[in-house]
């Protein structure tokens, strides 16, 4: 099974200029239907994320027909494969979530899911999504899997305010005998005070690795629940990239195997690079 995880900086407001970047990017790796089975993108990725209320992700807001569920699938039919794209909904009652969509392309049937724990970026604008799900999806030759979906603040204690070692998302993954995990992130990891801030000198080639330890720790009850048993689990973070209003996100997009009671990383992106990472899994 071929997974790909799509990264770069979207410039925020600028949704036309986002789509387009995104196709660019895909267009660059000439791919065939056969070449990718599922492609996940971050957070909020064709509208950027630091909008400061209501009033100023207004225009922006989508529901299930807007551009990025369109876009999704299109490029679901075009590859044959699964996409996750996230984007900010309007419901049909007018309440606005931080939301991602997956398509499937067996039926292009859209799924949808709502993030659940806010970050406080998301706290000016967005409701509550209403809890932790998880879907059953028909994977061609592949076979059916259970599937996690998630959206970056997700996997953190709720509001920074719980116990830490709860692990709200991973726990309800684990009792749901989650098979795969598609996280669409847009982490942020700290506000920009000037331009040679070393985020952008210090080892730009790597990943910031100080963050994949920190989501290893947040996922690690799925270390435990694979011990002793022949089940496997994955886990793949397409977070973006670049700088909004000062606020830096880390990229680092990746893919952790969870086997024996043991994690391995996969393959990464790095901290900066705006990129399609393709593993395969099978």
């Amino acid at each position: 099974m071929k997974v790909g995880l799509l990264q770069f900086a979207p410039e925020l407001g600028r949704k036309e200029n986002n789509i387009k970047k995104a196709n660019e990017i895909l267009k660059k790796f000439d791919l065939k239907k056969s070449d990718l089975d599922i492609l996940i993108l971050p957070e909020m990725i064709f509208t950027g994320y630091t909008f400061k209320d209501k009033l100023e992700i207004q225009p922006l807001v989508e529901d299930e027909n807007g551009d990025s569920v369109l876009w999704a699938k299109e490029i679901s039919k075009l590859y044959n494969c699964f996409v996750q794209v996230g984007f900010p909904r309007k419901s049909k009652d007018g309440k606005l979530f931080n939301s991602v969509c997956i398509v499937d392309p067996n039926n292009l049937e859209v799924v949808l899911y709502d993030k659940h724990f806010l970050y406080s970026m998301d706290e000016v604008w967005a409701e509550e999504g209403s809890g932790f799900r998880s879907f059953e999806f028909d994977f061609f030759e592949f076979g059916k899997r259970i599937v996690a979906l998630g959206i970056c603040m997700d996997i953190n204690p709720y509001k920074f305010e719980s116990e830490f070692d709860k692990f709200e998302f991973s726990t309800f993954h684990v009792n749901f005998q989650t098979d795969y995990i598609f996280l669409s992130n847009a982490w942020v990891l700290k506000s920009l005070n000037n331009e040679n801030d070393d985020f952008f000198i210090e080892e730009p080639l790597k990943p910031h690795f100080s963050t994949l330890e920190y989501w290893l720790i947040r996922l690690s009850p799925l270390i435990k629940s694979t011990k002793d048993t022949e089940k496997v689990i994955y886990c793949f973070i397409s977070n973006r990239t670049g700088v909004e209003k000062k606020t830096i996100f880390c990229g680092s997009s990746c893919v952790f195997k969870f086997q024996s009671g043991k994690v391995s990383l996969m393959d990464s992106l790095n901290k900066t690079e705006e990129n399609l990472l393709l593993v395969d899994i099978s």
